[in-house]
């Protein structure tokens, strides 16, 4: 336990009282000070960004030196006040200094955050209509941010009636295109002292005290009143040995509701080095499948697995947040057809009065099930990490390798495919699979995600998806390769597993390589093609089915150096990469502890109920009349019980089982083994192999001592 790892958890408001006299207050009243005290900080930030978001005054800030050369503090707020940038007081307004530092700090860090689409911006115009070189950049940004920047620009040229496609004829400057951004209602405690907050951990709660305003615009030192709060939620996190919380942040949401956001730091196993994994377990996306894993490891003759697959299907919450995205796309429209019926009538009528509640309810209506859809997706996401996680321990694997996909857009695909593309929660998947690798002692990997679903992870021949293995016709769940000799065929997304973790191991022999590692953030790595001269890209398809990896990948060819080291000799580039040479080798499964019991068979106890016959006799009917129909019980009778019929049998179903059947007990384990609330979302995934090894040992047990 040799690692940190810092995460933010949500906390809630359990009890506030007066420090002075004990005195509870009302926590309606609290939240409401609370509010302020955010909306006074986001008010101070304002003119800051307003007066230094600027393209000259954001390259000084984010180059770390003043205009003469010296160093700037690494705290926004001091690097603020150095410039003399700080956030000023209004007139007619008191806060305390501590929460004019809280502003200054917020302003800053803004700032600082878009010097990054700031270059991109400027490289963008320089070479538009060219897509630029991002290893160009000094800053290299997510794809995302170049997809939204250049979103922003062609929306700025349309409006403009310049040429989308052409290079421009009159140069446009980056401040007409760039915006800083909006300054968050946010009241960030980490840089206050113990003048104006204390903190205080209590088990598994914290007890903080600070100054809020009783009045939303304070004009004297009386207007601020100190608070004792109480705050909950995160036991499971402080529950940990070692665990430590830090100052919480509050910030406004869209709805006016204050959150809570607690950073807490707890210790994590110490991972195996980058060079000396060979054990990845490898997740694909899917669309009715949110992830299919595939364990994968590597020997002296490359990439090999067992090809026995584990799925997560989030059913049941896809199916909850699509019924949701119906109610909001409801009464968006609702919302928005009585915003048109207001135009041309009196404001002081009673049918605009109508009209406008009407409005501002199915605007807090959608809020609330936007809220709801938010907050399911990140409880999936969190469920889905977990699993993942755990099937990866329980294989014995060093890391979790996903493809590349956060970017992605449903291109070329019907409205519902559109629809339920875009429902997935891959950005936010990443982040929680990141977290949980960092607890568990794992590496996040992030490879490339071209040609994993097209091409066979064996020869490196073209897929061909078809419906099903006996529908030859062309589709997309089954994958066929068109290699000769080639006889791998599955699943897609079982197909493109493998495929993710033999590339993954394959990447992990080229250490040494320029280019293979593109970003390293802690305990995540995104790994890419290695640099060739002459090539900026991989190719559009494998062409060379017989690859070198086998002989890069293996353990003594592994190279510890992450340094940009020039290649000797010009290398054809990539197949070796598309093409891992995966072999799939068929591995003994785990022995039982003791040979399968046979369970006692239960004789079904028969209620005193009519018996069901179908209304005609088949058998007599065929070459002869229809039999007349059964005679039914008088309607006083029906579902009434007789004096000596028996109790009802206890119900044989995924959680319930007779309690003198030992094994029956035992083998009570859920679709999602250590998933809290699994089993009431509906989720359909593979059970833990660990846990499986463990039940056996159990009904072994049981069956010894009965």
């Amino acid at each position: 336990m040799n690692g940190t790892l810092t995460g933010s958890a949500h906390g809630r408001i359990v009890t506030a009282t007066d420090p002075g006299t004990d005195r509870p207050l009302g926590l309606p009243a609290v939240r409401e000070w609370l509010g302020w005290l955010c909306a006074i900080a986001g008010e101070l930030a304002c003119p800051v960004l307003a007066a230094h978001g600027n393209p000259a005054d954001v390259r000084l800030f984010a180059s770390g030196k003043t205009p003469d050369g010296g160093r700037l503090p690494q705290k926004a707020y001091k690097a603020l006040e150095s410039l003399g940038w700080a956030a000023p007081v209004p007139a007619g307004l008191f806060v305390p200094s501590r929460v004019r530092r809280m502003a200054s700090e917020h302003a800053g860090r803004t700032i600082r955050s878009s010097a990054c689409q700031l270059e991109l911006s400027e490289a963008m115009l320089g070479c538009w209509p060219q897509h630029i070189d991002l290893d160009q950049l000094r800053t290299k940004p997510g794809m995302v941010l170049v997809r939204n920047t250049r979103r922003h620009i062609r929306k700025y040229f349309k409006t403009q009636d310049i040429p989308l496609d052409q290079p421009l004829a009159v140069p446009v400057t980056v401040s007409e295109v760039w915006s800083p951004g909006q300054v968050r209602q946010v009241a960030d405690l980490s840089v206050v002292d113990g003048e104006y907050a204390t903190l205080i951990r209590r088990g598994s709660r914290l007890h903080i005290t600070l100054l809020l305003p009783t009045q939303t615009r304070p004009a004297c030192r009386a207007d601020w009143s100190p608070v004792r709060l109480e705050l909950s939620g995160f036991t499971h996190l402080l529950t940990v040995e070692g665990a430590r919380a830090s100052w919480p942040t509050f910030h406004l949401d869209r709805g006016g509701l204050v959150k809570v956001e607690i950073p807490i730091m707890q210790p994590v196993p110490l991972r195996v080095p980058l060079d000396q994994i060979c054990r990845v377990y490898g997740y694909d996306w899917g669309v009715n499948r949110l992830l299919t894993g595939l364990f994968v490891t590597r020997d002296q003759d490359g990439p090999w697995t067992a090809n026995r697959p584990r799925h997560f299907n989030p059913a049941g919450m896809s199916a909850l947040y699509h019924r949701q995205r119906q109610q909001g796309q409801y009464l968006r429209g609702k919302r928005n057809r009585n915003t048109q019926l207001l135009t041309g009538l009196e404001p002081d009528s009673s049918a605009a009065a109508h009209l406008l509640k009407a409005v501002d309810r199915a605007s807090t209506e959608n809020r609330r099930v936007s809220d709801k859809m938010t907050r399911g997706n990140g409880e999936t996401a969190r469920l889905a990490a977990r699993w993942a996680v755990s099937q990866a321990v329980a294989a014995g694997a060093q890391a979790v390798a996903v493809e590349d996909l956060r970017d992605m857009e449903p291109i070329g695909m019907d409205r519902r495919n559109r629809t339920r593309m875009s429902a997935q929660v891959r950005g936010i998947l990443i982040d929680e699979l990141a977290r949980a690798c960092a607890k568990a002692g794992l590496w996040l990997l992030v490879v490339p995600a071209r040609g994993t679903s097209s091409f066979c992870a064996r020869c490196g021949s073209p897929i061909r998806h078809i419906k099903a293995p006996n529908d030859r016709r062309a589709g997309w769940s089954w994958g066929m390769c068109t290699g000769p000799g080639c006889p791998n065929q599955g699943d897609r997304d079982h197909l493109a597993a493998g495929h993710i973790g033999g590339r993954t191991i394959t990447l992990l022999g080229m250490l040494g390589r320029p280019g293979v590692i593109r970003s390293r953030d802690g305990v995540k790595v995104t790994l890419g093609y290695p640099a060739s001269p002459g090539k900026t890209k991989p190719p559009a398809a494998p062409t060379n089915p017989t690859s070198t990896s086998t002989s890069a990948s293996a353990s003594g060819a592994v190279t510890a150096t992450l340094a940009q080291v020039a290649p000797v000799v010009a290398e054809p580039a990539e197949p070796a990469v598309l093409v891992p040479g995966l072999r799939v080798c068929k591995v003994p499964r785990h022995p039982r502890v003791l040979p399968r019991v046979k369970k006692a068979r239960i004789p079904h106890k028969r209620r005193d109920r009519p018996e069901r016959r179908p209304l005609c006799d088949i058998s007599k009917s065929r070459g002869g009349p229809l039999a007349e129909p059964p005679t039914r019980r008088p309607a006083s009778m029906l579902g009434h019980r007789s004096a000596g019929a028996q109790p009802r049998q206890q119900l044989r179903g995924p959680h319930q089982g007779h309690d003198h059947d030992p094994v029956r007990r035992d083998r009570l384990i859920r679709a999602c083994d250590g998933l809290r609330y699994a089993y009431r979302r509906h989720l359909r995934a593979s059970p833990n192999r660990q846990t499986q090894t463990a039940l056996t040992a159990r009904i072994a047990v049981s069956t010894q001592t009965h």
